[in-house]
């Protein structure tokens, strides 16, 4: 059974003719097909036919007498190093596809950019050229990793710029270090693809498999299991508070479960405004049953914390601490008295015992905890003692 063909045209851009042909040269050389992807329901031949391309920029004086570089143009080279460039929008007039239809890809589905050029300026110019020449959308590969975003669109063009090595900090540099080897050393490296023309190949290649079209059967399935994995990371965000604990900053005043010492809040986390003791005392029972009149034996937040996963299900309920799921108080929308008679709404309620301050580290010699505290947060813990 013969093999399904799929075609894939790389252009390989540069500032310097010679250079580029020297790197197309390496991938004549060496094999024109790649690996299919082992998902595909058929097996394919991919096909890779890499185009030499020169950039030509230029540049004129603005009414400010600044000057303005911008992209005269992008041609075809051949081999032979005698004709001279020819427009690269022929290449554009039809698409490439396999027999049955299946896959399709532009006329050009990438282009890699290097020999000379690196700015993001220039990357950008070359982009913005083949949005125009093509009327498709292209699609600036910045990661180092090998593969697509997930929202980029079948029939757009991969534009990527080759970057340095860790060892130098610019493609200038790099390539003035290759000038310097030896022949044998540039040959060495050359096959390795470490570094100069060599290097130049292997990242048209890499470009190369991220350009070959995927069936949409297997794209279908791969938007599923992508779909799929999204809903687990969010099932496990909502089973697991624990990892939307907030991180405090150890110098200020920061309030731990009493259980376990997790950090659940901090003093920026309180009331904006305190409420006021005995503001409105008008349940005598409650204040008799609470032994200490007149004492906030609570303490409460301003807003809902992310680890308090329920509080917006219900107009009320109990809290829990996110590690130990020990007891620490309760959430009423529309209310609660404090033990010191005051009506407080809403009411996101801690209960003083259920926690212990941690003062800042910087002043933890200080005896009294409850001393660290601004005025205002002392009206809170003022029930602790």
């Amino acid at each position: 059974m013969s093999k399904a063909e799929v075609n894939v045209r790389v252009a390989v851009v540069g500032l310097q003719r010679a250079r580029v042909l020297k790197v197309c040269s390496i991938l004549a050389a060496s094999s024109d097909t790649i690996a299919d992807f082992p998902e595909e329901p058929v097996s394919r031949q991919i096909h890779v036919e890499y185009i030499p391309c020169v950039a030509t920029f230029d540049s004129y004086q603005n009414e400010g007498s600044e000057d303005v570089r911008y992209l005269a143009k992008v041609e075809h080279h051949l081999f032979d190093g005698v004709h001279g460039g020819t427009r690269i929008t022929g290449f554009f007039d039809e698409a490439i596809g396999d027999k049955e239809g299946d896959v399709c890809t532009t006329g050009i589905a990438a282009f890699a950019i290097g020999c000379g050029i690196e700015s993001d300026e220039d990357v950008n110019m070359i982009s913005s050229f083949v949005e125009m020449i093509s009327g498709h959308k292209s699609y600036i590969h910045n990661d180092t990793r090998w593969e697509v975003d997930q929202n980029v669109v079948e029939g757009t063009i991969i534009i990527d710029c080759i970057k340095p090595n860790e060892d130098f900090i610019s493609m200038k540099e790099e390539t003035a270090a290759y000038r310097d080897l030896s022949p044998s050393e540039k040959e060495c490296v050359t096959e390795n693809q470490t570094i100069g023309p060599g290097k130049m190949a292997k990242f048209a290649t890499d470009l190369a498999r991220m350009c070959v079209p995927r069936t949409k059967k297997v794209n279908a399935e791969e938007e599923d299991h992508h779909q799929e994995g999204k809903e687990d990371e969010l099932k496990n965000e909502i089973q697991d508070p624990l990892s939307k604990l907030k991180t405090y900053d150890v110098n200020m005043n920061r309030f731990a479960c009493k259980m376990c010492r997790t950090i659940l809040f901090g003093e920026c986390d309180l009331e904006d405004i305190p409420h006021s003791k005995g503001q409105h005392s008008f349940s005598s029972r409650k204040m008799k049953s609470a032994g200490n009149a007149k004492v906030c034996q609570s303490i409460f937040l301003a807003p809902g914390l992310e680890w308090m996963v329920s509080i917006n299900d219900s107009a009320e309920g109990k809290l829990s601490c996110p590690k130990c799921n020990g007891k620490l108080g309760l959430y009423k929308w529309h209310g609660t008295q404090c033990s010191c008679g005051s009506w407080v709404t809403p009411a996101i309620q801690i209960h003083s015992s259920r926690v212990d301050l941690v003062p800042p580290e910087n002043e933890r010699h200080i005896q009294d905890p409850i001393a660290l505290l601004s005025p205002l947060a002392r009206l809170h813990v003022a029930g602790q003692r």
